[in-house]
């Protein structure tokens, strides 16, 4: 789970991920988990790898870690996609297994967090208006279909082939185009 908002994230933004146990486990426990974000996720990299640790170094049910967003990573709702409990120990000692099934609920689960560092980029340009010849004042619809959801009033500059630029705010937010 996490205990971060709902919401987009971009480079630096950090989102705190959890883990709840199905019995407690002692102070300094450490589950490392992988998440589906990371551009750079390799299972066999520990580096890639996210740790978390039972706060305060506490007895507890729970096991937290902080993820920073890089450059590059992505997902449209987080998830994890393996986890190692091989230095998680239950109060009696017992370790937890190094290798299981994820849990049935996940953190997208309950929540919706999407982690964007990737800029839009225009896929099509378009015209709704009649093929025709326009003079002085008359008006010309441009669409720009775009390679993911842009915000309401983010801004792009169009150079015509007349050799006009003309920069133009989205009206809607939108994940297939934007008029302007």
């Amino acid at each position: 789970s996490s205990s971060s908002s709902n919401g987009f994230y971009n480079v630096g933004s950090t989102i705190t991920v959890e883990a709840t146990l199905s019995e407690p486990v002692i102070g300094g426990s450490k589950l490392r988990v992988l998440l589906d974000a990371s551009a750079s996720a390799d299972p066999a990299d520990p580096a890639t790898w996210l740790e978390l640790t039972s706060p305060n170094g506490q007895n507890g049910t729970i096991l937290r870690g902080t993820y920073t967003v890089q450059a590059g990573d992505f997902t449209e709702d987080l998830t994890v996609l393996d986890y190692n409990g091989a230095g998680v120990y239950d109060v009696g000692g017992n370790v937890r297994m190094v290798s299981t099934t994820l849990p049935p609920l996940n953190i997208a689960d309950g929540s919706a967090i999407v982690v964007d560092t990737i800029a839009p980029e225009v896929m099509l340009f378009g015209s709704t208006s009649p093929s025709g010849s326009y003079g002085l004042g008359d008006t010309l619809v441009i669409t720009a279909r775009m390679s993911e959801i842009v915000k309401a009033g983010s801004k792009i500059t169009v150079t015509l082939n007349n050799g006009r630029s003309e920069e133009h705010t989205s009206e809607l937010q939108s994940r297939f185009g934007i008029s302007y």
